[in-house]
């Protein structure tokens, strides 16, 4: 049974520095630029969470426990930074799964139809002017028509020609107008879905404790992290310490055990080396041995 239990603690123990470990390296791969940064990071990371593991098992000096606190802090940030690094990546896998809405879509497509037209200010300004020279074109109409000219077809021409283009800019004022619209609906659409995307990549219980608690989510998600962290790290100390002092007992238990048996055998080749004597044949006594023996000694006496 204790040999049970110190197998079950000593795996436990190792597969959690294993995960420590696998963590470690994965967020000590992110801090490099070159393999050789890396492969040093990384080897330096791997060190220093054996050390937070293992130390609390192996010394428990002042000096022993200062370097395991050290390699405990050193060993949570790294494990806080691949938890923090593993939750961004996971927001935006849930980002990019939220889909653009088809309304947006729409409101591309006509505007790329509008795409043409100028800009509201530009078409107002000729429009104003168009309006200006059409006026002018009636008052010249006007004044042929007082004059009693008996032709006035080039003025009237002229505000045929000014109303013509004053519709015309009229209809490029609607479209511009249109499309200004357009673009304003496409932007709102836009920030509306980033604001989707945003609540996506938080994760979804972080974000309902952070409403709950009134702190902004990453700040939770960054506290969960460090705890997760600290938790790993802690377990595998204890489980460390744990599996080794049992082993250590088990061995000085074992020890005695050996001891007995090595003298045990030392005595059995120290009987095996006395010789053998046969023990003599001890006579039984009886009542009737003793009345046949006076018998004996009253014939055999002189009379």
């Amino acid at each position: 049974m204790m040999t049970t239990r110190r197998t079950a603690t000593l795996a436990g123990a190792a597969c959690t520095s294993t995960v420590g470990v696998l963590m470690s390296a994965a967020a000590a791969c992110e801090r490099g630029a070159t393999l050789t940064d890396r492969a040093l990071i990384v080897a330096v990371s791997c060190c220093i969470v054996l050390a937070a593991h293992l130390l609390p098992a192996i010394t428990r000096s002042m000096a022993g426990r200062a370097l395991w606190a050290v390699c405990l802090v050193l060993t949570a940030w790294g494990h806080a930074s691949f938890f923090t690094a593993a939750a961004g990546r996971a927001g935006e896998a849930r980002a990019e799964q939220v889909a653009t809405p088809a309304r947006t879509s729409a409101l591309h497509a006509e505007l790329d139809a509008l795409q043409g037209s100028r800009s509201v200010a530009i078409v107002s300004s000729d429009l104003a002017s168009a309006r200006a020279r059409e006026s002018a074109a009636h008052a010249a109409v006007a004044r042929c028509v007082q004059s009693g000219e008996p032709s006035c077809a080039r003025t009237q021409a002229a505000v045929a020609t000014a109303q013509a283009r004053a519709e015309a800019l009229t209809d490029e004022l609607a479209q511009a107008r249109r499309a200004a619209a357009l673009r304003q609906q496409i932007t709102a659409a836009a920030g509306q879905h980033d604001d989707r995307r945003a609540a996506a990549a938080v994760d979804p219980v972080a974000a309902a404790l952070a409403n709950m608690a009134g702190i902004p989510a990453g700040a939770l998600v960054t506290g969960v992290s460090v705890l997760s962290a600290i938790a790993v790290e802690l377990l595998a100390a204890l489980l460390w310490s744990v599996g080794l002092q049992q082993a250590g007992q088990a061995e000085q238990t074992h020890e005695p055990m050996r001891n007995t048996a090595a003298t045990g055998t030392e005595r059995s080749f120290a009987l095996s080396d006395m010789p053998i004597q046969t023990p003599k044949r001890q006579a039984r006594w009886s009542p009737l041995h003793l009345v046949t023996r006076g018998h004996r000694a009253a014939r055999d006496s002189p009379s």
